[in-house]
């Protein structure tokens, strides 16, 4: 039989944090035989093969497959989804989890748009109002910088297949969000859902990525586009500008507090490119008290989180 659903985790040297993933979704409500799980491991260094298999050995429809070379993460992307069998795909963060909800009413939703095929956007963590088709320019207003969250897309299987050159930004980090915009311009309709379908379940201390150039100069380089070929408004524009400043703002911010790990390499370069040299100081000397309240917060509850959630 043919699966309804493919969920598709990347991953890459995170077995803990993959063993309370896929723990999570074969115990949550909405996991069936309509449903299989793919594991792609990018040549973890950890024992990553090892939690895979406990599960594929116990639950049928677990596929794991692993690289014999580190591929790169993008790349991972597209090798996880080149092994989907279901009539809808998912790429799926190996640090996320579906709410206790969220994966039945997916597949409710799945099945009652299966004949028009629409792409689906999961608007996670964000109140847009009632679900409705939108176009390029809708989309991005309503989500804004969150559509580079992998976990949002929902695709028709085919449909996806029969997108030319995938891999044509597969350095930007951000190869997911072409995906959707070209679909889109070839007449497909995408279908803005609201419901909590998932969440993170953790932090994930990342390495190997600079969020100052990827959000401060690939993905304004690709809005910037957009714009220009009057795909989007520059309303619009600005809007996503404006939030991707306080994005970067922030991130430095947590970054430099060692609460996220990225590469802070070419900082004032990166953020000159779209903004003026004189917003460099501003994101350094950032302050943000609410910031601090909450990573005070934060701080408080893990020792709970951890006794209560964890096991």
């Amino acid at each position: 039989m043919t699966p309804l659903l493919s969920i598709c985790i990347p991953t890459y040297n995170r077995a803990e944090i993959l063993d309370q993933c896929l723990r999570l979704l074969v115990s949550n409500k909405g996991f069936s035989d309509e449903i299989e799980v793919i594991i792609s491991d990018n040549c973890s260094e950890d024992n990553t093969q090892d939690i895979s298999l406990k599960y594929v050995n116990t639950y049928p429809h677990i596929r794991y497959y692993r690289n014999e070379e580190n591929i790169g993460g993008e790349r991972n992307f597209l090798k996880v989804l080149s092994y989907a069998k279901g009539l809808y795909v998912k790429l799926h963060n190996d640090y996320s989890a579906f709410t206790e909800d969220g994966l039945s009413n997916l597949i409710i939703k799945i099945k009652s748009v299966l004949s028009e095929k629409p792409l689906l956007f999961l608007a996670v963590n964000r109140e847009i109002g009632e679900e409705r088709l939108v176009n390029i320019n809708e989309l991005l207003d309503h989500v804004g910088i969150n559509i580079t969250w992998i976990g949002s897309y929902v695709y028709d299987r085919e449909v996806f297949n029969d997108l030319p050159n995938k891999d044509q930004r597969k350095d930007s980090n951000l190869m997911q969000i072409d995906w959707l915009i070209r679909l889109m311009g070839r007449e497909s309709n995408c279908l803005l859902c609201h419901s909590p379908y998932a969440k993170n379940i953790m932090e994930v201390p990342r390495s190997g990525v600079n969020p100052f150039k990827v959000f401060g100069v690939n993905y304004l380089d690709y809005v910037n586009e957009l714009r220009i070929h009057g795909i989007i408004t520059l309303e619009t524009y600005l809007k996503l500008k404006n939030e991707a400043y306080s994005f970067i703002r922030d991130f430095y911010y947590l970054t430099n507090k060692n609460v996220h790990k990225y590469d802070l390499d070419n900082i004032k370069n990166h953020i000159s490119i779209y903004f003026s040299p004189l917003s460099y100081y501003d994101i350094v000397y950032y302050r943000p008290y609410s910031l601090r309240f909450s990573l005070f917060i934060r701080r408080l509850l893990r020792p709970l989180k951890k006794l209560f959630f964890w096991r």
